[in-house]
């Protein structure tokens, strides 16, 4: 590799690390479950957004599709990756339509686990970066995910422990 090439690529690569625009949480569940979520800044020019009149202030939806983590308005971020890693495995979870999930710079995220005896394990999410709190399960049946609940629901989310 000559030198101008491999002085481009530390240049790009440092560039990334320093002004990425991505935040990722990681949380151990147990010793053996990990939960890793990232959210990116959300660019509007790549989606495809619905307002709900000509003022084009209040989001009603992007790319056809609910918008959760926002209080109508333009979001900030979108969660763009979720996986949950048990014992190694690696197991992808939807994050279609989820928004400001969690404020930068926070550490944490409110979850519940539950599993009793052979039944499938659902994990539970509290994201909210204000107004726009909302609430997301999966359930994990063998190796496979499947999102059973988003929600924003203030009756839903009064009843939840966390």
């Amino acid at each position: 590799m000559n030198r101008t090439l491999l002085t481009v690529f530390i240049l790009l690569f440092c560039t990334s690390l320093s002004f990425g625009h991505s935040d990722t949480l990681t949380i151990s569940l147990n010793d053996t479950t990990q939960l890793t979520l990232i959210q990116e800044t959300f660019k509007p020019s790549e989606h495809t957004i619905v307002f709900w009149d000509s003022t084009q202030q209040a989001v009603t939806s992007i790319d056809q599709k609910p918008v959760f983590g926002t209080d109508a308005t333009m979001p900030v971020t979108e969660l763009t990756f979720a996986e949950l890693k048990v014992n190694g495995q690696a197991i992808g979870l939807e994050t279609t339509g989820m928004y400001d999930a969690w404020k930068k710079g926070d550490t944490s995220v409110a979850y519940s686990v539950q599993k009793v005896l052979g039944n499938p394990l659902m994990i539970r999410c509290l994201f909210s970066y204000g107004a726009g709190t909302y609430l997301v399960e999966w359930t994990i049946i063998e190796d496979k995910s499947y999102r059973t609940l988003i929600t924003s629901d203030m009756r839903i989310l009064d009843s939840m422990d966390f």
